[in-house]
């Protein structure tokens, strides 16, 4: 590689960059996020995400309503037992990879003029 390729390298990797910036007020603790999960949906709404609490709750409400329609099959019972189980772990992970993708770079949109 010579030298002027190495110099046209650089220009076009200077000229092609972005600018980013981290919000500091905007980064939250993942440690309080996955610890306020344990009560469902909390997480999520301390992430600032609403929906995500709402999808949560709604579906752990629905799997424990089904699980109280089968209490005599046990199979099924089982089945709803695990869904619960999934989804009570899956709101917790969820809360606490939100939290960690806080600090993650946002691209600043350019202003049409």
């Amino acid at each position: 590689m010579n030298i002027r390729s190495f110099i046209l390298v650089i220009f076009i990797s200077i000229f092609f960059t972005q600018e980013t910036f981290i919000d500091s007020t905007q980064i939250k603790n993942p440690t309080l996020s996955w610890k306020l999960s344990l009560i469902p949906g909390l997480g999520q709404i301390y992430n600032g995400n609403f929906y995500k609490s709402f999808i949560i709750n709604s579906a752990l409400g629905l799997s424990v309503v089904e699980m109280n329609q089968n209490i005599k099959n046990i199979h099924k019972r089982n089945t709803w037992g695990w869904w619960i189980f999934g989804i009570y772990t899956l709101g917790i992970l969820d809360a606490y990879v939100d939290a960690h993708l806080t600090s993650f770079p946002i691209y600043k949109k350019k202003k049409k003029e």
